[in-house]
């Protein structure tokens, strides 16, 4: 489907936050995409597309998604890096930038809030808006249970700018991620319209971006 519409990059993912507590550990999910990833070698190169993987909804940190690129092969397998899903595993997206920019293929980049929580630290904002802050329990037991491999100087680096961050204090229309009446979902619509637009002019007047080719 990449090469049918000129991609030379196909962007993919291991799963979601929840592969960090299956039954089967993280690293085998890792392992039996390593196998599929080195099964299709052959095609990705003729074709002359390149896979991205994504550090993807809480999936994993980014030394996972290096040691995934470099086991299945870098030839061929690259990143896809989000800045928004490094804190949704307790990660400072600087130290993913850092870790991940000699394999990146492409990106995704959204903002997001962090700010401390009585339980740890709470997320919200990017484009998706209109949703209530996600919570990183870190300050109870059973979240490490998750990221026992995680190191300490790492996890560092984020609780620092959880403490450094604030909430958006701006008026916001809080709905659910479905089954939301026909009025809010209207409503919740016409804010993301609201805030892409407010996100586009930041990113042409504030960061000096030109889209226009």
């Amino acid at each position: 489907m990449a090469q049918a519409v000129g991609s030379r990059v196909m962007r993919c993912y291991v799963g979601t936050r929840d592969n960090r507590r299956t039954e089967l550990p993280l690293s085998v999910h890792i392992e039996n995409t390593v196998k599929v990833l080195r099964a299709v070698r052959t095609q990705a190169l003729d074709a002359g597309v390149r896979i991205a993987v994504e550090n993807h909804a809480g999936d994993m940190q980014a030394r996972e998604v290096k040691a995934l690129i470099e086991e299945a092969g870098k030839d061929f397998v690259g990143a896809c890096l989000d800045t928004g899903n490094a804190m949704s595993v307790a990660e400072d997206p600087l130290l993913t930038l850092e870790t991940l920019v000699p394999y990146v293929a492409t990106s995704h980049v959204r903002d997001r809030a962090v700010f401390e929580h009585p339980r740890g630290a709470a997320m919200q904002l990017e484009i998706i808006t209109g949703r209530l802050p996600e919570i990183r329990a870190y300050l109870e037991p059973d979240y490490w249970k998750a990221f026992l491999q995680t190191p300490a100087w790492e996890f560092a680096r984020f609780l620092a700018l959880a403490k450094g961050g604030r909430p958006f204090l701006g008026n916001m229309v809080i709905g659910q991620w479905f089954d939301n009446s026909p009025v809010l979902e209207a409503a919740l619509k016409e804010q993301q319209r609201v805030d892409l637009e407010r996100s586009l002019e930041y990113a042409k007047k504030k960061l000096g971006v030109d889209w226009r080719g």
